[in-house]
């Protein structure tokens, strides 16, 4: 199922402001995806600047939206991870942790791994 979605473009995720997030969830091009009933990990490692792994927390349950349930880490060309929302991550305000961003949601990856217990 997941591999069908990637290539047909039709994830079912969402950005934080109901957008289509279609398969920029996954990564353009995953070299690695795992899916189980549990969580969805997903590896792009086919880009000369970084790599991005995706991370669905409770799998294909719902909600499916960046920020709430996906979050995202950037390794960069220096081999240093950077979760969105960090220095270093799509520093764009469309990127950010808000509804009212155009692709909302990539910078609430931070908040939520660096999230006090």
């Amino acid at each position: 199922m997941l591999v069908e979605s990637y290539t047909s473009g039709k994830t079912g995720y969402k950005y934080l402001n109901g957008r289509d997030a279609g398969y920029w969830v996954l990564g353009y091009h995953p070299t690695v995806c795992i899916a189980t009933g549990s969580y969805v990990f997903a590896m792009d490692a086919n880009t000369s600047n970084y790599g991005r792994v995706s991370i669905d927390v409770n799998g294909p349950k719902k909600p499916n939206v960046i920020g709430k349930d996906i979050f995202v880490l950037n390794v960069n060309n220096l081999k240093n991870i950077v979760p969105g929302g960090a220095k270093g991550f799509y520093d764009a305000a469309s990127y950010a942790c808000s509804t009212s961003a155009t692709y909302g949601g990539p910078a609430c990856s931070k908040d939520y791994l660096y999230k006090k217990k």
